[in-house]
């Protein structure tokens, strides 16, 4: 298959013993001129050939099956073209070439398929090229050179080519079924067809005949009054008949040569006209020379010569280094809230600003010198006056006397003089001007640890070229007339010849300076080089005006949030590269240009916990007689509160220091070392558990049960960032160190138990017995009983009166006659 230079290009194989993506990129060599063998000609114009040329397009996945080096399948992607060469007989001139997408319906599709890709329907049928070919895609005509020859350079490349098509080749099932190649089970391997139609024109087939005139001692004729050579296309099949110049009043017309291979140099000159002939196409000129004898040599034909330019001098500008900085900060630009030296914590968002020039460029200027040397004939008329007497009458004494017989005549001098007239003009030898494409920012803390960021209210610089640079030498009269003189007089006696007379300054005179243009250059609208039309010398080309820095928002990406799987990390270097594109319209080379970003600020991930938590000391219900106020006080059989708060002092970083951390809390916990329940009782944690707290909840209740052994017991408090690896470093009060990703805590308790709710409800005392029982000897009681103090266990009012608590003492009987009675002693 004859194909692009598609650089884009990719086989990729996957080894399922590795399990490793490897991607083959091909650039295969220019190919070799296609010739009208492999193109199929017009059934009815002869002149019109057509070739269908190919580009595909490979994109894979890798194991993951992700589309990490190619374009996935839906996707929009320019594609490398190539520069296909056409070439012909000889004989045959290229008059227009054509380039548009390749439609498989249209006229004579069938044929110019099967002609141009020959080998690939050895391999497989059209409709496998047909179905596999992108629904949508454009192409990049750039000029193309020949014209006129029988050899032609079309340059084409696919632009935004959609990887769509009705059903693209499947080259992983190619791959195993040809090549027994294994993948792995993710991986997809794709191929989308771009084919494109060239339509070559050809001149029809002709020749041409050249026709000149000459002395018969073979001094050329062409330019003298009468005479002119020429050529005339000569058409396949068409009759032509030749005839002379009639002889001028100075030549006498004698005769032809003629020849159909060379230049008749030699042989004898044919009489009269050659005949007449049909052009067969057999030889591609005709040679006809008449040849005529001159009555009187004019004078000889002014020659004029220039020198081809030659470069000299030399204007030089480049700025190509693009001053690029860049910052990576956090959010919001001017307003920073954490100082990323010292600390970020996840979740937190950070801005990418690049400052850069807004455009690059490299130029050379060139001087094209050179002279135009003119040989012209001056032509002066004199007029020469003398007298030669005559003879008069006879004098008084007889003799013979002469008398003035004036003469006067005409006389055309012609000289030669060579006038040299100097010319030079600029020229563009190289211009590239570069365009900001995009930046690109690394560090640790980024989404997925770089950014891309393109430009915003960019405008890239505007130049327009054209190579008009040329000289344009002036054409003399022939002959430059100088002003007419005067010779002689009567002192002469026979005609006089006209005197020597320089006429160097009359011919300067007569010749205008060569007129010059320089190539035209305009920069953002303002003209570098004018190519407006001069004598002699182009004006100077002024300077490409140097770029300046971009504004702050061209290149500034915010809001890039840190993720909560990034755990803590000091001091994470920064890197980065801008991309300049080259601007259509360079001459002589460029391509596009990166630049690396040095020292960018480093960026340090430190997500804040703290831990300042506490607990419920029941000091009301506390029956110790000696508390332990360094303690907590934790009752049995009754519910104790632990507060966690999520506010608290930590380091003194900006965005930092005493503030609420909940944002970057993943969970909160607690655990006892003996067993609790929940305040209401439904849910059970044996001892040593941690217990997971929302984040956003400051107190918890919790019911200490009956059976807890007294003592004393430290409860534990964690909070976890949410960034925090499996294994939970942790660090007291807050996460000050950054491998430290848990703030820790503990409390000090004392587990305590109470004596509650002894009364007495009977004493076998008799004069106490009618107090107990409701009346002698009965068993049933009256209800009358003697508490330790008139509260409840928990505090709140039993009912009973101060009478009926204890101790039991006079006047606690309330039967008449008793009041004043105490129980025995030993009862």
């Amino acid at each position: 298959m004859l194909r692009s230079r598609i650089k884009k290009s990719l086989q990729l194989t996957l080894c399922l013993i590795a399990v490793i993506t490897t991607v083959f990129v091909f650039d295969p060599s220019k190919a070799e001129a296609i010739g009208d063998s492999r193109m199929f000609q017009h059934p009815n114009n002869p002149n019109i050939y057509y070739f269908v040329g190919m580009v595909y397009y490979d994109t894979w996945s890798d194991s993951a099956g992700k589309w990490t080096t190619t374009k996935p399948p839906g996707a929009v992607t320019d594609v490398d073209g190539f520069d296909y060469m056409f070439e012909f007989n000889s004989s045959r001139k290229i008059k227009d070439v054509r380039v548009s997408k390749f439609d498989y319906s249209r006229e004579y599709g069938d044929q110019i398929w099967e002609k141009s890709r020959s080998v690939e329907m050895a391999r497989n049928p059209k409709s496998y090229y047909q179905d596999s070919t992108s629904i949508s895609y454009s192409l990049t005509k750039l000029p193309w050179t020949g014209k006129g020859t029988n050899v032609a350079n079309v340059p084409v490349y696919v632009t935004g080519g959609l990887l769509e098509a009705p059903k693209a080749v499947n080259r992983r099932e190619e791959e195993e079924r040809d090549n027994n190649q294994q993948f792995a089970p993710l991986v997809q391997g794709w191929r989308y067809h771009f084919p494109t139609l060239f339509e070559i024109e050809l001149e029809p087939a002709e020749g041409k005949a050249i026709i000149k005139h000459f002395t018969t001692t073979g001094k050329p004729l062409n330019g003298v009054p009468g005479f002119n050579d020429r050529e005339e296309k000569l058409e396949k099949d068409k009759r032509y008949d030749f005839t002379h110049t009639p002889g001028t009043a100075d030549y006498e017309y004698k005769g032809h040569k003629k020849s159909s291979q060379s230049d008749p140099s030699g042989g004898a000159i044919s009489p009269g006209d050659p005949s007449g002939f049909v052009y067969n196409g057999q030889f591609p000129i005709y040679y006809l020379y008449f040849y005529y004898e001159p009555k009187k040599d004019p004078p000889p034909p002014p020659k004029n010569s220039c020198t081809p330019p030659a470069p000299g001098a030399q204007i030089n500008g480049k700025y190509m280094d693009p001053v690029v900085t860049a910052k990576i900060l956090a959010d919001q630009r001017g307003s920073e809230m954490f100082d990323v030296l010292q600390g970020i914590p996840t979740s937190e968002s950070l801005y990418g600003n690049i400052l850069a020039r807004n455009y690059l460029f490299q130029n050379t200027f060139v001087q094209m010198s050179g002279t135009c040397t003119f040989e012209v004939n001056v032509e002066k008329t004199w007029t020469l006056r003398w007298d030669p007497k005559k003879p008069g009458p006879n004098g008084p004494d007889g003799k013979p006397t002469e008398v003035p017989d004036p003469q006067e005549d005409e006389e055309v001098v012609t000289q030669r003089y060579t006038v040299v007239r100097p010319y030079s003009y600029w020229v563009i030898d190289n211009l590239e001007v570069y365009k900001i494409n995009q930046g690109i920012l690394r560090n640790y803390a980024l989404p997925g640890e770089q950014i891309t960021i393109s430009p915003q209210g960019y405008q890239p610089p505007q130049f327009t070229t054209n190579a008009s640079g040329a000289y344009y030498p002036p054409t003399p009269p022939d002959p430059i007339v100088a002003p007419a003189g005067s010779y002689g007089g009567s002192q002469f006696t026979s005609r006089p010849s006209p005197p020597s007379e320089n006429l160097q300054s009359v011919a300067e005179d007569g010749v205008k300076k060569v007129e010059v243009t320089n190539d035209a250059l305009v920069f953002n609208g303002a003209t570098i080089m004018n190519p407006a039309r001069t004598p002699e010398t182009g004006p100077r080309p002024g300077n490409i005006p140097a770029p300046t820095q971009i504004d702050e928002n061209v290149l500034y990406k915010p809001n890039n949030i840190i993720s909560s799987s990034k755990v803590n990390r000091a001091n994470t270097t920064s890197a980065g590269t801008i991309f300049y594109g080259l601007l259509p319209g360079n001459i002589n080379g460029g391509s596009d240009q990166e630049f690396s970003i040095h020292q960018i600020n480093t960026v340090t991930v430190h997500t804040p916990v703290v831990n300042y938590s506490s607990v419920s000391d029941d000091r009301p219900h506390n029956q110790k007689t000696t508390p332990n106020y360094n303690r907590a006080a934790f009752i049995l059989d009754r519910p104790f509160i632990v507060r966690m708060p999520t506010n608290g002092q930590h380091t003194n970083y900006p965005g930092y220091g005493n503030r609420d951390y909940a944002k970057y809390f993943r969970t909160k916990q607690v655990r006892f070392p003996f067993d609790t329940y929940n305040s209401s009782r439904t849910v059970f944690y044996p001892k040593d558990t941690w217990i997971d707290i929302p984040v956003n909840q400051l107190d918890t209740e919790f019911f200490l049960p009956v059976w807890v052994d007294e003592g004393n017991y430290q409860v534990y408090f964690r909070n976890i960032a949410e960034n925090s690896p499996p294994d939970l470093p942790y660090q007291y009060d807050a996460n000050l160190d950054l491998v430290n990703h848990v703030a820790a805590d503990e409390v000090s308790v004392e587990v305590i138990g109470r004596l509650y709710d002894f009364h007495i409800t009977d004493i076998a005392d008799y004069k106490w017995e009618s107090v107990f029982r409701t009346q002698p000897g009965s068993t049933n009681p009256t209800g009358i009983s003697y508490w330790v103090g008139t509260k409840g266990i928990d505090g709140e009012p039993r009912g009973n009166t101060p009478q009926f608590t204890l101790p039991i003492r006079p006047g606690s009987n309330p039967i008449q006659g008793f009041k004043n009675v105490a129980v025995k002693t030993g009862y």
